[in-house]
């Protein structure tokens, strides 16, 4: 019996690797509201004027698989989204991560580029780190791993509450995993994460 797996195993032995691979997608959003969003990897997310919500993803890929992997085959890289009411829910790709008998130093890395037209209310259920260069007036961010806020205005600023399990720093600064800001402006942002950074001027 033991002969007989050394054998199967031998014939399964193979060298694998995995294509690079890019996904682009425009969502119009006229009768949107809400935009609900799970996003795996490095995402970099800004408001846009238009009328549609645009997404780029990119898989880097790193080493080869020398042996057998279970599943054998990668599962298709894409976009999950659907539209219910006025809100749009979107899932970004992840990651594979296969079980693997043999040696292995494939990797692989996901990029988001997403654009979210202005006015619409941005809810994150889960990410992975996400950078943002311009906010939307309402953002709830309830899990991610690690949040960047550049360049937000104090100004702007109605209500910022944050809330960091790990750490917190404001302007490069260190300060308390708990932070709160109220001022006379129009955007409300609450955040939640393992790690937070602000900007603010």
């Amino acid at each position: 019996m033991k002969k007989s797996i050394l054998t199967t195993l031998s014939v399964m032995y193979a060298i694998m690797s995995f294509a690079q691979q890019t996904i682009e997608q425009s969502i119009p959003t006229k009768s949107i509201e809400v935009v609900v969003l799970e996003s795996y990897g490095n995402s970099y997310c800004k408001s846009s004027s238009d009328n549609e919500l645009y997404i780029k993803s990119q898989m880097q890929v790193k080493g080869k698989v020398r042996g057998v992997t279970v599943p054998a085959e990668r599962p298709e890289f894409e976009l999950e989204y659907y539209i219910s009411s006025d809100t749009l829910y979107l899932k970004t790709p992840q990651r594979f991560s296969p079980k693997i008998i043999g040696i292995s130093d494939y990797s692989e890395s996901i990029t988001n580029t997403i654009e979210v037209p202005r006015g619409k209310k941005l809810i994150i259920i889960k990410a992975g780190d996400i950078h943002f260069d311009d906010l939307q007036n309402n953002l709830l961010i309830q899990s991610a791993q690690s949040i960047s806020l550049n360049k937000l205005m104090k100004a702007n600023i109605a209500e910022l509450k944050c809330t960091a399990s790990q750490s917190l720093s404001l302007n490069q600064e260190k300060r308390a995993k708990e932070f709160e800001l109220h001022g006379s402006g129009n955007q409300f942002l609450a955040i939640n994460a393992t790690r937070i950074q602000l900007h603010i001027q």
